[in-house]
């Protein structure tokens, strides 16, 4: 719902891609977690993931991170 409110992006200009866009999707191809993943990202790269439906998609499908037991 929240995507399909979404107007598509400009696009850059040739050989100027948006460095937060780009970044945050290098981000989000090298995160193992969602936690790794929010931990990375930026407030304007967080921004750019919010808007993109790919990158939305990408981020939603990262596993949860596994928080070890500690048992005593």
């Amino acid at each position: 719902m929240h995507i399909g409110g979404n107007l598509p992006r400009p696009a850059d200009p040739r050989g100027k891609p948006d460095p937060h866009a780009f970044t945050a999707e290098q981000k989000l191809i090298d995160a193992r977690s969602l936690d790794e993943a929010l931990e990375w990202l930026t407030p304007i790269e967080r921004v750019e993931v919010a808007a993109d439906a790919r990158l939305l998609n990408q981020l939603a499908l990262l596993p949860d991170a596994q928080h070890p037991d500690f048992k005593i």
